[in-house]
């Protein structure tokens, strides 16, 4: 049974046949060549018809083997059929179920109803939903702006803030000016009605002489100022844009043309370094004005005397004139720096994040008595004076304000800026430079002085010492000011090449360098200054009667600056 039964069928069909065909040609052969021996023949014969009918036997249980077979496959494609019937019956008996419910009565219609409302009711609930996430994805955003809005408004309100107290400083600015105004006005009318006195004694003495009248009744009196100044003369000690001798023509100038020319001045020194600034000045102006050059150099040099409430002006001129070295301007940067940096370190740690830029009266003092802890109670008060037009509220300072230059490095920045841009220093800027100005001027001055006491043209390391006694009385400022003119004496010592330097003699096993030497580096190589050597008795802090009752007029050190930090870099 199976795919072959045909095969094999026709394999066996063939083989019996072959056999057959070789049976009867056996045959034939066996009784022509063997006829005596029929028996023989008789055998032979019977046993080929036994091979006969085993052959069709087989051929008889093959065709019944085949008719079994598809006799099992019938049943089975009869039990297919019955199982399709019962599907068919199933199939017909759902019809006549679903007919027979179509056709029932219209009463039983209201189940369809209320399943068409459950949908309707489940459509509105994903409806509802939808809209549900869009409020509040809606609602998120809300939020979201909320909060940029109120950072925005913080910044507003930060801006605010710094608006009103440059509005303060302007409204000061405006009163100083009123002010101003007010008193040259009281003056100009005081000096008419003097020149009118005058008019008229001169005119009663002329009378009573019988003189005739020197003075035109109608013509307006001119106070006459001389334009001229005597040379400064051409030694080595006078600076060489000053060096002249006899009688100089000086221009006049006016405070903003000073102030101006200062400024354009320092930003032209930003790309002429190799120079010292004398030889700069004397080039700029030779090459700006030419013959006038002088003049102009004659007429600033006075114009930084005359306008010297202005502490740029006076710090150019003591610079210019080899009073005071170029390094001041390093150094005010520095402390202006050191100040505003403390500031934004002391209103993190009171406000975190939430910076007012503003700190208490008494919070300032105290900085500013850490930066110069030798200054007098008169120094503070009159810095502490100046800080009141920088006053937010009655008790608060906001200390961005406090500079207006800074951005612009004092006048001295790399980055060159129009004139149109400089501006003018604001009273507590102004007195805060002044205070640098001043210990510098006055600590060299001191020391220059007690210099030029000591007899003898060379300096020894013991002369010095015996000097900082005499000058200094507190045992700390002096070995703080002694470390710092022994690096000077040993660096004008170092210069020395041979033996025969005239700038350094050695006295058997003691060093000695020339005195003029060591006055001259004082003055332009390194700044000096007693007011930030702390001594060992701090001086006391002025009260504020201006502060509120509920403030602590105490005074405590904020911040302990370390000393060796303000010790200044010799150039």
């Amino acid at each position: 049974s199976g795919p072959f039964r045909p095969i094999l069928t026709k394999v066996t069909n063939h083989l019996f046949d072959t056999v057959d065909l070789l049976e009867s040609k056996m045959s034939m052969g066996l009784v022509a060549a063997v006829s005596p021996n029929m028996e023989l023949i008789q055998q032979t014969d019977s046993t080929a018809e036994d091979i006969r009918s085993a052959r069709l036997d087989r051929q008889l249980r093959f065709q019944v083997k085949g008719a079994e077979d598809r006799e099992g496959e019938l049943h089975q494609q009869i039990a297919v059929l019955a199982l399709e019937r019962d599907k068919l019956a199933d199939l017909i008996q759902f019809q006549q179920t679903r007919r027979l419910k179509l056709e029932s009565p219209v009463a039983e219609l209201p189940s369809a109803s209320a399943l068409i409302k459950r949908l309707a009711e489940e459509k509105d609930i994903v409806t509802l939903t939808s809209n549900n996430d869009e409020l509040r994805a809606n609602a998120d955003k809300l939020v979201q702006q909320i909060t940029s809005l109120k950072t925005l408004n913080g910044k507003y309100a930060t801006q605010a803030t710094e608006l009103a107290a440059r509005l303060l400083v302007i409204q000061d600015h405006n009163d100083r000016i009123a002010t101003s105004l007010a008193m040259q006005q009281e003056e100009l009318l005081q000096l008419e009605r003097e020149n009118v006195v005058l008019k008229a004694e001169l005119s009663d003495f002329s009378s009573a002489r019988n003189f005739p009248k020197l003075v035109d009744p109608n013509e307006e009196i001119v106070a006459e100022v001389r334009e001229i100044a005597y040379g400064y003369g051409s030694n080595l000690t006078v600076p060489k844009h000053l060096q002249a001798n006899g009688v100089v023509s000086k221009f006049r100038m006016s405070k903003e043309t000073a102030i101006l020319t200062v400024h354009d001045i320092l930003t032209t020194r930003q790309s002429q370094r190799a120079s010292d600034i004398c030889t700069h000045i004397q080039a700029y102006f030779a090459k700006r004005h030419g013959p006038q050059a002088l003049s102009w150099a004659y007429g600033l040099d006075e114009s930084t005397r005359l306008y010297d409430t202005e502490c740029n002006l006076n710090a150019f001129g003591q610079i210019s004139r080899k009073v005071l070295s170029e390094q001041f301007y390093n150094i005010v940067n520095s402390d202006v720096a050191l100040f505003l940096n403390t500031c934004e370190s002391l209103d993190s740690q009171a406000n975190g994040a939430d910076s007012t830029q503003t700190l208490t009266c008494s919070q300032v003092l105290a900085i500013l008595q850490e930066l110069f802890p030798s200054y007098s109670t008169e120094h503070y008060k009159k810095i502490m004076t100046a800080l009141e037009t920088s006053i937010v509220s009655q008790t608060s300072v906001h200390y961005q304000m406090l500079f207006p230059n800074m951005d612009r490095l004092l006048l001295t920045d790399s980055t060159p800026f129009s004139a149109a841009e400089v501006r003018s220093e604001n009273s507590f800027s102004n007195a805060f430079k002044e205070l640098i100005l001043d210990d510098a001027v006055t600590t060299t001055q001191l020391l220059v002085d007690a210099l030029l006491g000591l007899q003898g043209n060379k300096l020894t390391l013991p002369a010095l010492d015996q000097l900082l006694m005499n000058v200094f009385e507190d045992e700390d400022v002096r070995l703080e000011m002694g470390e710092i003119l022994t690096g000077v004496f040993d660096k004008i010592q170092a210069r020395a090449t041979t033996l025969n330097d005239f700038s350094t003699t050695l006295l058997g096993a003691e060093a000695a360098v020339q005195k003029s030497d060591f006055i001259h580096f004082l003055r332009t190589g390194v700044v000096l200054r007693q007011g930030v050597l702390k001594p060992k008795v701090g001086q006391p802090l002025p009260t504020l009667p201006d502060l509120s009752e509920g403030e602590d007029q105490k005074t405590e050190v904020i911040y302990n600056f370390d000393v060796k930090r303000r010790k200044q870099t010799l150039s």
